[in-house]
């Protein structure tokens, strides 16, 4: 009895002195260290614990493109998992050899056709050889497999498909001050006004002022040339032409123009972040974009977004309703006159929305695509569309069409009214649940793409009575 006692009270004072072991046993740290392009030591994150991740640091090199940290022949971007102490080097690009590039005859202008870089998180450069980058060329960026794009202040045109069929791609954003060069004419008295205001900054470095050059954050970057003075009326008239250095002359405007599908087929982004000089968005801008569910707008002179959906300055045109967006359902405001074509476009959560009797158009397509739609409910007082159970109709000069009917409507089966004379185009498009349609005898035409993506609808009966048939009427139905 005592020996077996003993036993257990030598096994009590094991377990205690393992469990204590046990306890106090620290957990293990190491060091990462840093190195810039010369390979010097820039910074050293100490006692970290193995296990963890981190956020790696950003870092600046100017006339470089800064990729991220390489160790062990792996490119590490923006998170790193700590096992042991290491050192990770940072992995710069060249934008003159990865970006295929040219410039415009009077070298104002870089204009990127395509990148050939290792980058998942790219900052396009503002400038290229010293040259401002202002043009992002068609396909562009096609394919590239890129998560960020950050694009500078000084692009001003964005080409169709530039960035398009980008699986991984999440955001698309701007940055930096406004800038380029501008080539204009001016007269004297604006010359000398010019350079009046801007004293303390424009003086001459190359030349006169005929024809010279001034030091940076002149308004004026070059003065080409001057013509003969010239009398008119006892007064005289002399012009000057000018590059302008469009970060420091605010009075020019240029704007940023966004092209018919400039954004394609990129599933996955969820942002977009637009600077103060868009003007304008090509039809279709945002197309196929179904995760987009945060969009912003710099302070703009011609958009501003309000609860997340993109407007024309003063709410009159709804632009844009994000894809993504949550919330089921949506009031257009009352200040809105004008729908936009492709507004609601694949919208994948909205399934009410309800239009004021203030819209007085609705482009075509606006509801093309929408997944969960069920209902649009329209006020009528003098505006051309109403509302019956949901579905929209159009009054118009050409008699009385089926604008849309709700993609998500429960019926099976659907009756035309008999004295619709028209259906729109993408009417009954993606309709989720419809099975037979019976139209009108005394229906005239069918807009196009009207029952597309209708994958249930099996019995569709066109009256003798319809004189015309748009395109893709039954398109992937």
């Amino acid at each position: 009895m005592k020996k077996f006692s003993y036993f257990i009270f030598l096994m009590i004072i094991l377990v205690g002195c393992s469990n204590t072991s046990t306890s106090t046993k620290t957990k293990e740290l190491v060091d990462l260290t840093f190195l810039n392009e010369s390979e010097e030591v820039i910074q050293v994150m100490e006692d970290i614990e193995v296990g963890s991740t981190i956020s790696l640091p950003e870092y600046n090199a100017e006339n470089y493109i800064f990729v991220g940290w390489e160790q062990a022949e792996e490119i590490y971007y923006k998170e790193y998992l700590v096992e042991e102490s290491t050192t990770l080097s940072v992995v710069l690009e060249d934008p003159t050899l990865v970006f295929d590039y040219t410039f415009d005859n009077e070298m104002l202008n870089a204009f990127i056709f395509s990148y050939t870089g290792q980058a998942k998180y790219l900052t396009i450069p503002r400038y290229i050889e010293g040259i401002p980058v202002t043009s992002l060329g068609h396909n562009a960026f096609r394919e590239l497999d890129l998560v960020e794009v950050q694009i500078p202040n000084t692009v001003q045109y964005i080409g169709q498909m530039t960035f398009s069929y980008m699986p991984n791609l999440e955001k698309i954003s701007f940055y930096g001050n406004y800038g380029g060069y501008a080539k204009e004419i001016i007269s004297h008295d604006k010359y000398q006004q010019i350079l009046s205001e801007n004293s303390d900054v424009c003086n001459l470095t190359k030349g006169t002022l005929a024809q010279g050059k001034f030091e940076y954050g002149c308004p004026i970057s070059e003065t080409l040339s001057s013509t003969e003075p010239v009398s008119v009326n006892n007064q005289v008239y002399i012009s000057y032409v000018v590059i302008f250095d469009l970060e420091f002359y605010e009075e020019f405007e240029y704007n940023l123009k966004l092209q018919h599908l400039s954004l394609f087929n990129l599933p996955n982004l969820k942002t977009i972040e637009l600077n103060a000089r868009v003007q304008h968005f090509g039809p279709a801008f945002f197309e196929e974009l179904p995760s987009l569910q945060t969009l912003k707008v710099d302070d703009n002179p011609y958009f501003e977004v309000v609860d997340g959906v993109l407007f024309t300055k003063g709410l009159e045109t709804l632009v844009y309703y994000p894809a993504d967006k949550k919330g089921s359902s949506y009031d257009v405001p009352e200040t809105t006159k004008f729908i936009y074509f492709l507004a609601f476009r694949e919208n994948q959560n909205l399934e009410i929305i309800n239009i004021p009797s203030s819209v007085e158009k609705i482009e075509s397509d606006a509801f093309y695509k929408m997944e969960r739609i069920e209902e649009i409910n329209v006020t009528r007082d003098e505006n051309q569309y109403f509302s019956i159970n949901g579905i929209v109709f159009e009054d118009s000069v050409f008699g009385l069409g089926l604008f849309y009917f709700p993609a998500n409507n429960p019926n099976v089966s659907y009756t035309v009214p008999k004295d619709v004379y028209y259906i729109g185009g993408s009417a009954f498009n993606n309709s989720k649940n419809l099975e037979e349609l019976i139209l009108n005898n005394g229906l005239s035409s069918i807009g196009s793409l009207a029952f597309s993506y209708t994958n249930k609808l099996s019995i569709l009966s066109i009256p003798a009575s319809v004189e015309w048939i748009s395109h893709g009427v039954v398109y992937r139905s």
